[in-house]
């Protein structure tokens, strides 16, 4: 009787400990998978704990376990009302989904990616006097160009959404239109093209759940023009059956999705295609995040049997995006500010317990310095090379060391040469038929994913750059250029539909464009024809 008495306080106290956050609840099990509390015998560790971790007979209690590849607990999916989406057929709401474990207000509300900029109301704020103010949302670069709509109260957040929604987690100054997306970075879901097309269609209330579209959890109904979640692929509590939706920290490939091309395949040759135009880091750096050694590629490289490194030695090392780019309260990483901390604490040993970081898990990450001095707060959070690497202790070779140290940053001699396409200049001055601009590469032809273009190194300007604590060294630079129209009082970049209206009909150059530009009289246009120049 005793021995019973307190296997069900200890099942009762698991319950309370679970619902703290610190664990999902869980049964005690003994070896024939019976509740302990209906059978008396002693419970056993492998059945008890065996479905989340990898737990023979042979581990006992205070053994560690081997976390199988997926330790997330089943994730039951919920719409706005915190219904199940199996039952009610509505689409997915990432708040009430993840918010039962996770504060996903918090999270949403703690997010540079969330964000997305910062309006301004004073020109010297502002990234441009026609802008609304700086970042993704209230800024304008001639790269990405459209200016959307607004007023003084700053863009129309949905037309912004159709236009940008794509680059965005959704969320922040958005939240209304489209919650902010946990699966685009949490899940092996790398396909979110059935999401961008709703975004880019105005239709915002299925964005969310189309990332599930490419794992056939959910389909569109062409004939009742509806989607509907896949019953079959669903268990009775509302998550997916055989974790067919794992949920994961973010992958350099959940990264890649926004910021650049990421390969980390080592059996299949990398090669360049046109959707490195979409990769934005990299088309603009030259960056490549791949762990293969560039001669052994499929990609036609200058002089590539003589280059015997990889395009990216850290991911050749196996160190990923987040392992740099982590949340600034990560119980592993975390580091006080040196400014908030006191001057006789050499060492904070206080941390989050994990119970509380991932209740609240901070999604602003260490970054360096930002492009346009936004989130100043966690600006130079990022480790420094000199902070994992001991450049002391090598360069022995190197005259004058400490000079060069001071005044160079690592990137400018180990950063020599870049092979991936990038960009030298934007033109709007006369766009094609479809809209886009003339671009020039600095290494590549405009054609990227031609079996016959050939790619050469680039190698980066060398321009000063603040680093941490202030500090300004050399660095690697590549400049773009950009031209485009102003017109106006005051003025502001000519549209792209007053581009294509003025320099086009039904999708053809007009004639007298045609009669201006055509150089060689062949009736089209190319490239090189349509620089004003």
């Amino acid at each position: 009787m005793k021995k019973l008495l307190i296997l069900a306080l200890l099942s009762v106290c698991v319950s309370v400990y679970a619902k703290d956050g610190t664990h999902p609840e869980f049964e005690l099990l003994d070896k024939d998978g019976n509740l302990v509390t209906e059978s008396g015998k002693a419970f056993s560790n492998a059945r008890t704990c065996g479905d989340c971790h990898d737990a023979s007979e042979k581990i006992e209690i205070f053994s560690e376990f081997i976390l199988k590849g997926n330790l997330h607990p089943r994730v039951p999916l919920r719409d706005s009302e915190g219904k199940l989406v199996i039952e009610t057929g509505e689409a997915l709401s990432s708040t009430n989904t993840c918010g039962s474990c996770h504060d996903a207000k918090y999270i949403q509300s703690h997010s540079d990616h969330a964000n997305a900029g910062q309006l301004a109301s004073d020109a010297q704020t502002k990234s441009h006097p026609w802008s609304y103010g700086r970042g993704a949302l209230a800024g304008w670069n001639f790269l990405d160009y459209d200016l959307v709509d607004g007023d003084e109260e700053g863009p129309d957040l949905e037309e912004w959404l159709t236009r940008y929604g794509q680059r965005h987690v959704g969320g922040g100054p958005v939240v209304e239109e489209v919650e902010m997306n946990c699966f685009m970075c949490h899940t092996s879901v790398v396909d979110l093209s059935a999401r961008n097309s709703l975004l880019a269609e105005g239709e915002f209330e299925w964005a969310n759940s189309a990332v599930f579209a490419s794992k056939a959890l959910l389909t569109y109904d062409e004939d009742e023009e509806a989607w509907t979640w896949n019953a079959e692929k669903f268990n009775t509590d509302g998550s997916v059956i055989n974790n067919e939706l794992q949920i994961i920290k973010p992958t350099d490939e959940n990264c890649g999705l926004c910021h650049g091309l990421v390969d980390n395949s080592i059996e299949k040759p990398l090669v360049f295609s046109d959707e490195l135009k979409d990769a934005r880091v990299s088309r603009v750096t030259g960056q490549v995040f791949s762990p293969q050694n560039i001669s052994q590629t499929g990609i036609n490289i200058s002089d590539k049997s003589d280059i015997e490194r990889p395009f990216d030695v850290h991911a050749a090392r196996v160190v990923g995006c987040t392992n740099c780019h982590y949340s600034l309260n990560n119980p592993v990483y975390y580091e006080r500010f040196d400014e908030k901390r006191p001057e006789h604490l050499s060492f904070d040993p206080r941390r989050l317990s994990y119970s509380e970081y991932l209740r609240k898990p901070l999604h602003q990450f260490a970054k360096g310095n930002t492009l346009h001095g936004l989130a100043s707060v966690t600006e130079n959070s990022l480790r420094r090379c000199e902070s994992c690497h001991a450049e002391e202790s090598v360069h022995d070779w190197l005259p004058y060391k400490q000079r060069h140290f001071q005044a160079l940053a690592c990137e400018s001699c180990h950063i020599p040469e870049l092979y991936g396409p990038t960009l030298m200049s934007v033109d709007w001055g006369l766009p094609d038929p479809a809209g886009e601009p003339v671009k020039t590469y600095r290494n590549s032809s405009t054609d990227i994913g031609a079996s016959n273009n050939m790619i050469s190194a680039f190698q980066p300007i060398l321009l000063p750059r603040e680093n941490v604590g202030g500090k300004q060294k050399l660095a690697p630079f590549n400049l773009i250029t950009g031209w485009f129209w102003l017109a106006g009082d005051p003025q502001a970049p000519v549209s792209r539909e007053e581009l294509l209206e003025s320099f086009t009909d039904d999708g053809e150059y007009k004639v007298e464009v045609i009669a201006a530009f055509d150089v060689d009289q062949d009736g089209q246009l190319s490239d090189l024809e349509r620089r004003l120049d």
